[in-house]
């Protein structure tokens, strides 16, 4: 299936790494808006925001409510820290 071979090749769309997947987003947002302006033949107005979250607030932005996990050092995240 097509979900399959794109799960399984994230390299082919640019999401083989998080700062590229965070590029290819954005330019696939940024292309999505322009494209839809420019069916319905009005300028666009396209801004962008990104703001790094914590889970907490991911989780109630989502609507899942936080739980306690046992063992929080297994969930850390070891390659934003690498990158520090």
């Amino acid at each position: 299936s097509p979900a399959k071979f794109f799960a399984d090749n994230k390299i082919t769309d640019g999401f083989d790494n998080l700062g590229k997947c965070l590029y290819t987003t954005m330019i696939e947002l940024v292309e999505n808006a322009l494209d839809s302006a420019e069916s319905i033949s009005d300028l666009p107005v396209v801004e962008i925001t990104i703001e790094e979250i914590g889970r907490s607030k991911f989780n109630s932005m989502i609507g899942l409510a936080d739980h306690e996990r046992r063992y929080e050092a297994r969930y850390d995240d070891f390659e934003t820290a690498k990158g520090s």
